[in-house]
């Protein structure tokens, strides 16, 4: 599925899986149906499918990437497992502090002291075993975060400068920092060209809307039943109004993502143009 910048859906194909042929039928006729509509396409942001990039630079080899940083981000805390690690710190605090306000309702202040003493150390040990990976995580997230390219650069530079105090000599750690290297300037395109998101929220809201529908219909019947759900739920999420937006895309509430391209939706039949033959590869 291709989602543009408005938040329009123009193009779809049906795969078994994701793999680089069905990402070339989904390029090849996204540019077959932005010649016809006279639009271009002016780059790319997703996460880094296997498939998916050799594919989009096969059928537009000249156009920008951007690696989806939120994607990018979750697969640092998969390696660096940091959900777990933050997770037993977090209840290790949430215990502390209801041992010392158990002891402290209880007027009992000596022992709240030394139940804050003992479970402090625990946190204490915790934080200092951990401190590599929650540190390094925090610098690529402030890295992602930066405002300007040249305070990402910074960020950069610092990680290589203080290497050590990142890793702790950690050979995973290292691993991190060197696919980061690898992957920075894909990570910053957005510095560079004006108008690519740095992640794919957008897309990823209409995959929840789609995913809850899915749960309620279970399974088709026909190949073809599935097909005509798609073409059909697309036509709806493309003239379907946005009414939530918030932040630099509020503008976008009490218009469809059609209307927003300049499409005029209130003439046409829709349940007859989604069944309509469309280009195909």
């Amino acid at each position: 599925m291709v989602l543009d910048k408005k938040g329009d859906l123009p193009a779809f194909v049906d795969g078994e899986v994701e793999n680089k042929t069905d990402w070339l039928r989904c390029f090849f006729l996204t540019q077959k149906l932005f010649e016809i509509s006279k639009r271009q396409v002016k780059g790319l942001t997703a996460d880094r499918h296997s498939g998916l990039i050799p594919a989009f630079e096969t059928v537009f080899p000249k156009l920008p990437v951007q690696y989806c940083q939120f994607h990018y981000l979750a697969d640092v805390d998969k390696a660096l497992k940091y959900l777990a690690k933050y997770n037993v710190l977090r209840r290790t605090k949430k215990r502390l502090e209801n041992r010392v306000f158990y002891f402290q309702g209880h007027f009992n202040y000596q022992r709240a002291e030394e139940v804050a003493r003992e479970e402090g150390k625990k946190l204490q040990a915790l934080k200092e075993k951990y401190q590599h990976p929650l540190r390094l995580r925090r610098k690529i997230k402030a890295f992602l975060n930066a405002k300007t390219k040249r305070k990402a650069s910074q960020h950069l530079k610092d990680l290589k400068e203080q290497e050590d105090y990142y890793t702790g000599g950690s050979f995973k750690l290292q691993k991190i920092i060197l696919e980061l290297f690898r992957d920075h300037q894909r990570l910053l395109t957005h510095f560079d060209y004006k108008g690519i998101p740095k992640t794919t929220g957008t897309i990823e809201n209409f995959n929840d809307q789609i995913s809850d529908r899915l749960k309620l219909i279970q399974t088709f019947k026909t190949r073809k039943t599935a097909q005509n759900f798609w073409k059909l739920f697309l036509v709806y999420l493309r003239t379907k109004k946005f009414t939530f937006c918030k932040g630099k895309n509020q503008k976008r509430n009490g218009r469809s993502p059609l209307e927003l391209c300049s499409v005029t939706t209130k003439i046409n039949d829709w349940v007859k143009f989604s069944q309509r033959c469309l280009p195909t590869c």
